[in-house]
């Protein structure tokens, strides 16, 4: 019997080690979504299928304003209240890059058949870091999602929202005016496309930023600097879908 309850206790710390593993990856993926940030395409997916079965428990109604992107959209925790009258779905990820969007068209947009997509997408690919990407690459994956999202949902209004200048992005910042251009000339030559420029709103007479409406990070809106997409965005998008 003691030889038994020995040859057991292998098997048992096996079992203690894979647990532990487990809850580690599971901690890191729910530390991501409370702290608002996922450091892997696998994270992101895992966030991405969370905000999907969501909805799906809830239930949603096909037809309707879908917004998607990266945490800056994430992070618009009062969109739905905001866009009232309009019925929208939020499901926007933090840490995403265009090409995973280009990637979720069919599981994470399509299901919504929505009438409108509104993406805010492209600030995590210009890094200004090695694997990142220039305004201009960014402007082509752009285009990119858009084209997917137009072959898929033919219909469907489709609204960027530009870039937005933010102090921690000035290293960055004539890739970040670059993409955005390339983007404005692109939805003023398709009228399924649609342009959101609420960067007057962040600077200052001299050119200079906002601080006040930034978190601590200098490049997340706090809750005065949605108030810039309450103003802007929102009255397009009531005045043109509602």
């Amino acid at each position: 019997m003691i030889e038994a309850a020995q040859k057991k206790k292998p098997c048992a710390k096996k079992k203690i080690i894979v647990i532990a593993l487990a809850a580690v990856m599971v901690a890191a993926v729910m530390g991501g979504a409370i702290f608002g940030f996922y450091s892997s395409d696998a994270g992101h997916l895992y966030v991405a299928n969370q905000k999907l079965g969501h909805y799906e428990k809830i239930g949603y109604e096909k037809g309707q304003v879908l917004l998607i992107g990266s945490s800056s959209m994430e992070y618009w925790r009062t969109s739905a209240e905001d866009l009232s009258p309009l019925t929208s779905y939020n499901v926007g990820v933090a840490g995403t890059v265009v090409s995973e969007w280009i990637d979720w068209v069919d599981k994470m947009i399509v299901p919504f058949s929505p009438r409108a997509v509104v993406v805010y997408a492209g600030t995590n690919n210009i890094t200004g870091k090695k694997g990142g990407n220039t305004g201009a690459e960014t402007a082509e994956l752009l285009k990119t999602l858009f084209e997917k999202i137009q072959n898929r949902l033919p219909d469907a209004k489709i609204y960027f929202i530009a870039i937005t200048q933010a102090p921690s992005k000035d290293k960055v910042m004539s890739d970040i005016n670059a993409c955005n251009a390339l983007i404005k000339e692109l939805c003023q030559n398709d009228e399924t496309l649609g342009y959101i420029d609420c960067n007057a709103e962040v600077l200052n007479a001299d050119g200079s930023y906002k601080n006040e409406l930034y978190r601590m990070d200098k490049l997340h809106f706090n809750e005065k600097g949605y108030a810039v997409w309450q103003k802007v965005v929102v009255p397009i998008l009531i005045s043109e879908l509602a």
